[in-house]
């Protein structure tokens, strides 16, 4: 007959490897994800900084949003937006369902010359999930764009048309 004694350190040893192994497969971090490309988040504009800084703040009061940080000096708009799931889905770049989120966008005016400003747009993405601790998540860049498209979408019209301008002066005449 064959004898089979194992020792008490080879099972506590085993036993102990084995609940780490367990341990260690349930606290795997998903990494994050790949965009095809880096995100866009930073453009330039053909105007002067204090054109841009005060249709900026003029379009995020139309707009709605709650702005947090307004500092002219360093030239830095913080805003705050709050998204529901379906929403808050469109902006990130994670496929996971959240019940919703919270947006922190950061826009930065940094002068390039005197008629020529870069715009930053960076924001920071809480989501809510099962958990009571928000969790952070990457953008897609859908966020950053639209930012940029409403900012660069308020700036006044300089622009003229001259066949405007003649009908004009044609219907002033009669």
């Amino acid at each position: 007959m064959i004898s089979r004694s194992v020792s008490l350190s080879t099972t506590a040893g085993f036993l102990i490897l084995g609940i780490l192994c367990l341990l260690g497969a349930g606290c795997k971090t998903p990494k994050p994800p790949m965009l095809p490309k880096p995100v866009e988040n930073s453009w330039v504009i053909d105007e002067p900084i204090e054109t841009l800084w005060k249709s900026s703040i003029e379009a995020l009061v139309d707009k709605g949003v709650h702005i947090d940080i307004l500092d002219k000096e360093s030239r830095l708009i913080v805003v705050v937006e709050i998204f529901g799931g379906s929403s808050f889905r469109e902006v990130i770049a994670e496929p996971s369902s959240f019940y919703g989120g919270q947006a922190r966008v950061n826009i930065l005016y940094t002068a390039i010359s005197e008629t020529q400003t870069r715009l930053t747009v960076k924001p920071v993405l809480l989501a809510q999930g099962r958990s009571y601790v928000p969790s952070k998540v990457a953008s897609n860049g859908k966020l950053e764009r639209d930012y940029y498209l409403l900012i660069a979408g308020s700036l006044p019209k300089g622009k003229t048309y001259e066949w405007l301008e003649d009908v004009e002066s044609v219907k002033e005449e009669k």
